[in-house]
Formats: structure tokens, C-alpha cells, sequence
């Protein structure tokens, strides 16, 4: 299996490690809230946008169905959110393991399962919030989006890998 090392400077490798840890601290952070804070925030976020993208959403939506409309976006919002997060926490992990030289599968693997790993300890931290508890549902939408991310980044590495590999031959000419 080929191996992989992206990048062999330390700043850069520090730089990978401190996002990671900045993102891991914002999610920390967000789990930490009571449920009626961070439903809000995100319902709020729901309703501006889609004030400003349907500004005449009456027609479309009847008043009194707008509360379940709103609810239901909401919903989405969160789990979107959830999906997005540790999609970049998968690229992030990714980039962290590819500072050392070992098969693209190894460190696919260490991405995804540092952030399942993380996404479990969140939501066991999530429990002791007012209102909130842990769902093994978010903790497999968070590892799924850990691997989405990660394996985006794993495409693309190996592409550019094949499309350098391509070139040297013609460059020898």
C-alpha cells in the first residue's frame, strides 16, 4: 500500500494540530450549552436566513404552518452543523497524521476514529448540559462526517499524487 507523508515542516505540522484542538475547544464549547440557548441561537440563524432568501414566504408557507416549517429547518440546521464540524475535524485530523510517512489507509483511519473517539467523549460531556443528553445517533452523524472530510481530502491527496507521478516521465523529454 503506497504511503503518504504531505508535509515535513513542523510549523506546519503545529499549525494542523492547533486547529484541530481550536475546532475540538468550539465544540466543547457549543456541547456545553443549555439546550434552550443552543436551540435559540440556531432558530434564530434559521429564521434571518430564510427572511433574507424568502422575504415573502407567506406566499408559500401559511402563517400559522411557519412554527413547524421553522422547527423542522431547524432541525436540519443542527444536524448539518454536526455533519459540517467533524467533516473538518477529519480533514484537520487527517492533515495532523500525514505529517509522518505510512500507508493513506493508516491515516484515514486515525482521522476517522480520533474524531468518533472525540465525538463520543462530546456527547458524554453533552449529558451533564441542562436539557441535552447523549444521542449515539449524533456520534455516528459526526463520525460519518469525519469520514466525508477525511476521505475528500484522501481523494484529492491521491489525485495529485497519480497527476505528479504522470508528469515526471514527460518531464524527463
Amino acid at each position: 500500500m503506497q504511503k503518504i507523508k504531505l508535509y515535513a515542516s513542523k510549523p506546519l505540522f503545529v499549525l494542523f494540530v492547533l486547529l484541530a484542538l481550536t475546532l475540538c475547544v468550539f465544540i466543547f464549547c457549543m456541547s456545553s450549552e443549555p439546550a434552550v440557548e443552543s436551540s435559540a441561537r440556531s432558530a434564530s440563524i434559521v429564521v434571518k436566513v430564510v427572511q433574507t432568501l424568502v422575504p415573502d414566504l407567506d406566499r408559500y408557507v401559511p402563517p400559522q404552518k411557519q412554527p413547524d416549517f421553522f422547527s423542522q429547518l431547524n432541525h436540519y440546521l443542527r444536524k448539518v452543523a454536526h455533519f459540517s464540524l467533524y467533516a473538518l475535524l477529519g480533514i484537520l485530523l487527517f492533515c495532523v497524521s500525514a505529517y509522518w510517512e505510512r500507508p493513506w489507509l493508516s491515516h484515514y483511519g486515525t482521522a476517522v476514529a480520533g474524531a468518533a473517539l472525540y465525538a463520543v467523549t462530546d456527547e458524554i460531556h453533552q449529558s451533564f448540559a441542562p436539557g441535552r443528553g447523549p444521542r449515539i445517533s449524533d456520534v455516528l452523524l459526526d463520525t460519518a462526517g469525519a469520514a466525508f472530510g477525511a476521505l475528500i481530502l484522501l481523494l484529492f491527496v491521491l489525485w495529485a499524487l497519480k497527476r505528479k507521478r504522470a508528469k515526471k516521465p514527460q518531464e524527463k523529454n
